[in-house]
């Protein structure tokens, strides 16, 4: 999907497309560097507690994130103003359709306004987070973004990055129990 040159796209150890196309000298030197950069460390450890965060709804009321998890869950960092975001939103919106009952359950955490968040029709819990505290507090450093979360009230995986990351682990069964 190039359409000029110098173009570049990022393509991950297995072999998968790891980023959008970029083009120009400075949009490739950031790819290359972010693609180089070395992992930070999580912000939050696998098998750490998850922080404790109480977000307002889409209707106003307060809920704690942690109360929200009785099964596997997974906690997706959101903003609707993403493009990145709105590309994967039928999916999302899919996936809501058709969940079966051994996949997590999902929680968006939209860092966006409560009437732009509305529009984009979740069927899932929905929390504000104009701030991104959340997100922050997990070590998401942007959307979509998302991390397993345990019924035991820890966290069960890394952050992860993009769309194919985050509905991975909405696909998760058998290891998410």
């Amino acid at each position: 999907q190039a359409s000029g040159t110098p173009s570049a796209v990022l393509v991950t150890a297995d072999r998968r497309i790891g980023s959008w196309v970029v083009a120009g000298r400075e949009a490739i030197a950031d790819l290359v560097e972010r693609a180089t950069a070395p992992e930070p460390e999580p912000a939050v450890a696998i098998g750490a507690a998850i922080p404790p965060l109480a977000l307002p709804t889409l209707d106003g009321d307060e809920l704690a994130l942690a109360d929200l998890v009785d099964r596997p869950t997974v906690a997706l960092f959101w903003n609707p103003g993403c493009g990145y975001c709105q590309a994967m939103l039928e999916d999302l919106r899919g996936w809501e359709r058709q969940r079966r009952d051994d996949e997590p359950r999902l929680v968006v955490i939209s860092s966006g306004t409560a009437g732009d968040t509305h529009a984009d029709g979740f069927a899932s819990t929905v929390l504000l987070d104009e701030e991104f505290a959340a997100g922050n507090a997990f070590g998401a450093n942007g959307t979509p973004m998302g991390v397993l979360l345990a019924p035991d009230g820890t966290v069960a995986s890394a952050v992860v990055a993009g769309s194919e990351n985050v509905l991975g682990l909405l696909r998760a069964r058998a290891a998410t129990r």
